[in-house]
């Protein structure tokens, strides 16, 4: 379970552009869904908010 989500937050700080990202969020919707069992509300929502910078920091480096 770890290193399948250290490998999503390799994706994350890799894109290069939308489609890419559009991709790793595809990657951590199957992520979150092939782990669905072993998440409650409180480890999803700590894993998404580890996510989260992540994610903003990609935003901002493909607009820019």
């Amino acid at each position: 379970m770890i290193s399948d989500f250290d490998k999503i937050k390799t994706v994350f700080e890799s894109c290069k552009n939308y489609q890419q990202f559009e991709v790793a969020k595809k990657m951590l919707a199957c992520y979150f869904d092939k782990y669905r069992d072993e998440f409650d509300s409180i480890s999803k929502h700590r894993t998404m908010l580890q996510i989260q910078k992540i994610m903003d920091d990609c935003v901002a480096r493909i607009k820019l």
